[in-house]
């Protein structure tokens, strides 16, 4: 994977900014994130049942990897669709996940932009969900 990840970046060659998204736990070390470092390549930190929490992944490893950082709320499809279809609320109470990743991102905000993608899967309702996560920065930066 990483063999032909590079060749990718290579011939990319930043012709516009890139984030580089993986859902394999397995790739998320310091060759995947070097590799993405040494091609000015962005490392989508992604919240999703499959994957390490972001704060887990940011004590491990240096994730600042582009000129700036995107991070999605993705959660699990299959959990919260056995709750609800409808997408137009909060069904799920994140809550106290939201204010870890408000701490994660504020860590990651210190270097680079960062860019949000909250996903109607992570909590039932996007909208919602981007709001509180924006209150639970607000608290911190007060």
């Amino acid at each position: 994977f990483l063999e032909r990840l590079d060749a990718f970046l290579e011939r990319y060659a930043l012709r516009a900014p890139l984030a580089v998204e993986i859902r394999n736990k397995t790739w998320l070390t310091r060759t995947y994130f070097d590799l993405l470092r040494r091609r000015r390549a962005t490392a989508a930190l992604v919240e999703h049942a499959w994957l390490p929490p972001i704060e887990r992944v940011i004590e491990k490893h240096d994730v600042v990897t582009g000129p700036f950082s995107y991070v999605r709320l993705i959660g699990d499809r299959q959990a919260i669709e056995q709750v609800t279809k409808t997408w137009d609320r909060v069904v799920l109470d994140r809550t106290g996940d939201l204010r870890r990743v408000a701490r994660s991102l504020r860590r990651i905000a210190e270097r680079v932009p960062v860019y949000m993608f909250v996903n109607n899967h992570y909590a039932g309702h996007g909208p919602d969900t981007a709001r509180t996560l924006r209150g639970e920065i607000d608290r911190l930066e007060a």
